[in-house]
């Protein structure tokens, strides 16, 4: 028996349509599982609009009990499942980034959310800088090196 996760479709105008970190991390890790939406959907007793909407932003981030039946029914290791958690307690502060962001920015961006929510600003800095010097060979400052 398929049931709707009981969210009204309407959301703010800014969170609409945007991949959030547990959309991004939700299919990443359904991917990872080897599970199809529809799978995923039918193990979890939710409809597969509902998921496919999550996974795209179009949705509310779920309460913690959906994402517990994600984890479930995905057999996620330990980590797997912290990380899920922790990208859904991040995407309900309604952080988003754009729906065609690169992939290494989703990263940057898991790397510096514990830092930011415990506002450890060496953390930040750390993080920040090795990206930056991944990606375009700049210092956190902006200066080309």
């Amino acid at each position: 028996m398929e049931i709707n996760a009981g969210h009204s479709s309407k959301q703010s105008n800014h969170s609409v349509g945007r991949r959030n970190l547990f959309s991004h991390k939700l299919r990443q890790l359904r991917s990872e599982c080897g599970l199809k939406q529809r799978e995923l959907a039918s193990l979890t007793c939710l409809d597969q609009g509902y998921v496919c909407g999550v996974e795209s932003g179009y949705r509310p981030v779920p309460p913690c009990k959906l994402v517990e039946r994600f984890v479930e029914a995905m057999n996620l290791t330990p980590d797997q499942a912290k990380q899920l958690r922790r990208s859904a307690e991040a995407a309900r502060l309604q952080l988003a980034l754009p729906p065609n962001t690169d992939d290494s920015y989703w990263q940057m961006y898991a790397e510096l959310l514990p830092h930011v929510m415990q506002t450890n600003l060496a953390g930040i800095r750390e993080v920040v800088e090795r990206f930056c010097v991944e990606m375009n060979g700049c210092n956190a400052g902006g200066i080309k090196r």
